[in-house]
């Protein structure tokens, strides 16, 4: 008997299906009937759920060549054989994904699948091949998606929290909601699968389209899910570090979105992520890059204060620990207005060394208290006792809190001589200050506690900033600044100055919310000083007035200067210079060729011609340079391409676009370049030409070419020649 040989490789499956075809006389068994070859076990994961499954076997025999038919089927443990397919080969293939759904498999676990074949000849005879069984891991991991307003609806693998399926087919996991908000269950991190809402009667799932959102208050929730039975549980939890004789309680952490506890710990203690509050005992466990349920305790590779940040917001779950070390540049200010959440402690500025500023919302509070802090923890060094006269308090003693003021504070703290102290000013005004030589201030008015408003007609585009107080804080020797920009969203002291445009505005500095902004024209927004692009609109080309149509001058949206290139012929009435509902006119400056000075005058004109234009908004100017020459130049024309421009394209009065026929090309790169230097060339993408652009890549050929610099983006068109 000859020895059966079974390969895997593409090539080998090939050469076996031909002997098996044309030529099954090539391999002999000692059996008439088909003997399946072994085949090694299988593992199926994310990663390989769609790769190729192939069984092989040898040829029937039926005493003289005849065409065959093989039946193929396969059943998983116990089941029911069902057919996969047929074929006159002596392999058939599948991908392991197909295999599990027609055997039934449909969550992670071992499986032993059998499979048969059946041979039929064409005069009826049948013969079967003994069951071959094969064995499958299958540790797919298959998630469950909350797609909600906890992160503002994002969609997307990472944008959201999801829970992951487990061996009895139940999802389960985690998910944080920092205020009250709706959401729904997704089979895909989008809505291009199915989801799920409320169905009739608690904890029921609905796949209907009609399906509304879930409702959830505010808080940490344990979430179990069984899209079979179409039933769901959220509960209500709480999540700490259980280290043996006691539970440190984490705090969320929204900067990134962990949960985070500091603890004094000993070298070798062990420790659980345990969760409070649920209908049965739930800890995380066994590996801190790969947490799971009920695993076993941790154990802590150093002693010391450290850091536990928990990262259950997507899977894996896990746990960093971390020594935790004192900054001398940091200093926290802990209070009971927030309940002494450290981890929401605002932190002050560094000023210089020892001296520490910030700004403190105490509006509203009674009798509220503070601590300084140099960690996010009482674990580390803390100053309390009076503002005047502050007190140390050394690792994790206890520390006797400062008497606060309620209201809008500044603070400011010198921590660098031998007596120690909190200054507390109240903040009582506050102004916009436009830069310029003098600065502008204008008065805000008080708008109830924390608020400000004004409204005033700004006569030019420009930068600004919100001072309180004047601007700044004299502390003890020391003058503090008092001036927030940023952003409108989140203002922030000694934050970049913010941006104002011309006309009326209305502004309110709110300054009472955990969150300090300023709207303005009632939105929470910064405002662009200039549009990104600018049109030049005219009766050029098939412009005719249409603004949407127009060339589009690229720009900076903050400094308002914006260059490109314009095919100006036909001009009978002029031009101006457009954006949004913008239209900006100009006049020719006296005794300067192609100069335009804008915001005077009407429209523009220009003799006819190809021209580079730069304007400059912030100026109010315009220069349009000529140009006389469009070429072609790189190494598609071979190896003298770069040494100048090797072909001129030249305007076809009949559509407006700058044209050579029959380039022959090479492999190469091209670029335009204008006037046959430098200064001015497109590269990028043929569709898309671009100032200073990349060499373009091109493919051998004879082409006829057509470059638009009437319309943007830019393009040039190459057409075969023949």
């Amino acid at each position: 008997m000859k020895i059966l040989k079974y390969f895997l490789s593409a090539a080998a499956l090939l050469s076996l299906a031909a002997a098996c075809s044309h030529d099954p006389e090539e391999m002999t068994v000692s059996s008439a009937d088909p003997v399946i070859a072994s085949h090694s076990a299988v593992t199926v994961n994310n990663v390989t759920v769609d790769e190729t499954f192939t069984l092989v076997w040898s040829a029937a025999k039926f005493g003289a060549p005849v065409e065959v038919e093989y039946t193929v089927s396969a059943k998983s443990g116990a089941g029911d054989y069902v057919v996969l397919g047929s074929t006159d080969a002596c392999f058939f293939s599948t991908t392991n994904a197909a295999l599990f759904e027609a055997v039934g498999i449909a969550l992670t676990g071992e499986y032993d699948v059998t499979f048969s074949v059946e041979a039929l000849s064409a005069a009826g005879a049948v013969r079967s091949a003994q069951p071959r069984t094969v064995h499958f891991t299958y540790d797919r991991k298959t998630y469950l998606h909350l797609i909600g307003s906890y992160s503002n609806w994002a969609t997307g693998t990472g944008a959201m929290s999801r829970v992951l399926q487990g061996e009895d087919g139940i999802f389960r996991g985690f998910v944080f909601f920092p205020a009250d908000g709706e959401f729904k269950f997704a089979s895909q991190p989008d809505w291009s699968g199915t989801n799920y809402g409320p169905g009739e009667g608690e904890g029921v799932l609905s796949d209907a389209d009609d399906a509304k959102n879930f409702s959830v208050a505010a808080g940490l929730y344990y979430v179990t899910a069984d899209i079979e039975k179409l039933v769901f549980t959220m509960e209500p939890t709480t999540v700490s570090v259980a280290l043996g004789g006691h539970d440190e309680k984490m705090v969320y952490n929204a900067a990134d979105k962990t949960w985070v506890a500091i603890a004094d710990v000993s070298e070798g203690d062990s420790y659980t992520v345990k969760f409070d509050g649920l209908a049965a005992p739930l800890a995380l466990g066994g590996s801190e890059t790969n947490l799971e349920f009920d695993g076993e305790p941790l154990s802590l590779a150093a002693g010391g204060i450290v850091s536990f940040k928990l990262s259950i917001f997507d899977y894996p779950y896990s746990v960093a620990v971390g020594e935790v070390v004192e900054d001398d540049k940091k200093l926290y200010v802990a209070h009971s207005a927030n309940g002494w959440n450290y981890f929401e402690a605002p932190e002050l500025k560094f000023f210089e060394e020892g001296k520490f500023y910030g700004l403190m919302n105490f509006i509203g509070a009674a009798s509220p208290e503070v601590l300084l802090a140099r960690l996010q923890s009482p674990l580390g060094t803390q100053y309390g006792g009076t503002a005047a006269a502050l007190e140390t308090y050394l690792g994790g003693a206890e520390a006797a809190p400062i008497a606060a003021t309620a209201g809008l504070r500044f603070y400011a703290v010198d921590l660098s001589g031998e007596d120690k102290v909190l200054y507390d000013t109240e903040i009582t005004d506050a102004a916009v200050v436009l830069a310029g030589e003098p600065a502008t201030t204008l008065a805000m008015t008080a708008d109830g506690a924390g608020k400000w408003t004004l409204t005033h007609e700004f006569d030019a585009v420009g930068k600004f900033s919100v001072a309180l107080n004047g601007g700044a804080i004299a502390c003890g020797d020391t003058e503090y600044p008092a001036v927030l920009g940023g952003s409108c969203t989140g203002l922030s002291l000694d934050g970049a100055a913010l941006n104002m445009t011309k006309g009326e505005h209305t502004l309110v500095l709110d300054l009472s919310g955990a969150v300090m902004t300023l709207e303005i024209d009632g939105e929470i927004a910064d405002l662009q000083l200039y549009p990104e692009a600018i049109g030049v609109t005219g009766d050029f080309g098939d412009i005719n007035w249409a603004a949407a149509a127009a060339p589009q001058l690229p720009g900076d949206v903050e400094t308002g200067k914006y260059g490109g290139y314009v095919s100006m012929y036909g001009l009978t009435y002029g031009f101006k210079f457009t954006y949004g509902d913008t239209w900006v006119p100009g006049q020719a400056v006296e005794g300067a060729d192609n100069e335009f000075t804008l915001g005077v005058g009407d429209n523009m004109m220009i003799a006819e011609g190809l021209y580079r234009w730069d304007v400059d908004l912030d100026a109010m100017t315009a220069t349009a340079t000529p140009l006389t020459k469009v070429g072609l130049i790189g190494s598609a024309f071979g190896a003298d391409g770069w040494s100048d421009d090797q072909t001129e394209l030249v305007r076809d009065a009949a559509d407006g676009l700058y044209k050579a026929a029959g380039v022959t090309l090479v492999d190469g790169v091209i670029k335009v370049r204008f006037n046959g230097g430098w200064d001015y060339n497109l590269g990028g993408a043929l569709e898309n030409m671009v100032h200073n652009g990349a060499d373009v890549a091109v493919e051998a050929g004879k082409f006829d070419l057509a470059l638009d610099l009437t319309h943007t983006p830019y393009k040039l068109t190459m057409t075969a020649a023949e």
